[in-house]
């Protein structure tokens, strides 16, 4: 990476300042030149169509390109002080024709904007040392639910010299089924089987890359509302709460007394059709899990039913809820669609 690419890393160009400023429109690049303090020099500054910068220094006496001040090891006065005018005629061409973006790539600073519009969450740079990495949080809780970064493309095996990156937390089983898709690879300096990283380089779109933020925002929510699957072929639940309201379950994840659970029941239904409130959890039970655990199970009573076209798994996906295997937080999106109809109909 050249010196004019990391100083305008993240900075998107204002083409009409450039005029303003005193650049010359070339068909589809900007040119600026200007005599240095050296009388023998002539800065030169082209901009082109993508907003890429590149200068040169031009002495003027042979019509050649003097390179001197890019060598590292190069001293002296008149090496560093063309190093240090060179270094100010960029910055002020970006202080005043540029304008500061949150990241590096068009899709990383679209998916912030998308973050603010969803949640109002601005993204924090927590780290002097990486400016162009962030988090977004949530205020209530100070929990992350995404990450965006800028690396070099060969710390993830890739060819491209840097890509902004997205770290966000899913389900272990969903994290191994997007693995198996271009675009994802395993989560860069998190714990990989609970977040997964996503290339923000345009091979996936902004709405479904927000579907993945929107899951993982809500698992940073206080864990008091739950949906669970339930699967008629081997328990009838529908019958059973025909005849009582509170039947026993099999207590998974960190589900508590008082939680709500929300139970989605698969095909022919593919919906939520039951809200249901934990009243009692650790009962005992003679069955054990897959690690020779003894298993638990809780109490829940039926608090609400929905009709088969209230909460269908189209609406749930809409929500980042793409299927449901197992037990898992309810999203903050869903929980308040729920909620607001169960307000009008209280």
């Amino acid at each position: 990476m050249n010196y004019e690419t990391k100083l305008f890393q993240a900075y998107h160009v204002n083409r009409e300042k450039l005029i303003h400023y005193g650049f010359e429109k070339r068909k589809y690049d900007y040119v600026w030149s200007k005599t240095m303090s050296e009388p023998s020099l002539r800065m030169e500054v082209v901009i082109v169509e993508d907003g890429a910068v590149h200068a040169s220094i031009i002495d003027t006496v042979f019509e050649e390109e003097y390179t001197q001040y890019r060598l590292d090891y190069a001293e002296g006065e008149f090496v560093n002080r063309v190093k240090e005018e060179f270094t100010a005629v960029l910055m002020d061409i970006r202080t005043h024709c540029f304008t500061k973006s949150y990241f590096v790539s068009d899709q990383a600073n679209r998916l912030a904007l998308l973050i603010k519009s969803q949640f109002g969450d601005e993204p924090s740079f927590l780290w002097e040392k990486t400016p162009n990495a962030a988090v977004f949080k949530n205020p209530a809780n100070q929990k992350w639910y995404a990450l965006i970064m800028n690396l070099a493309g060969k710390t993830i095996h890739l060819t491209s010299e840097t890509v902004d990156i997205l770290n966000v937390k899913l389900p272990s089983e969903q994290i191994e089924q997007l693995l198996k898709r271009t675009g994802f690879v395993p989560a860069y300096h998190m714990n990989k089987t609970h977040w997964i990283t996503i290339l923000l380089d345009d091979s996936l779109k902004d709405d479904e890359i927000m579907q993945y933020i929107m899951q993982s925002h809500g698992d940073t929510h206080h864990r008091d509302e739950w949906i669970v699957p339930a699967n008629p072929k081997y328990y009838d639940v529908i019958s059973e709460f025909e005849n009582t309201d509170t039947i026993t379950w099999n207590q998974t994840a960190h589900i508590q007394k008082g939680n709500a659970v929300y139970l989605y029941f698969g095909l022919p239904y593919s919906a939520i059709l039951y809200k249901c409130m934990v009243i009692e959890t650790d009962l005992p039970t003679s069955s054990r899990d897959n690690k020779g655990r003894m298993k638990k199970q809780m109490r829940i009573q039926r608090i609400e039913k929905y009709e088969n076209d209230q909460f269908p798994l189209s609406l749930l996906k809409q929500c980042g809820v793409k299927s449901v295997r197992g037990a898992r937080s309810m999203p903050e999106q869903l929980s308040r669609m729920i909620n607001h109809k169960n307000d009008k109909n209280e």
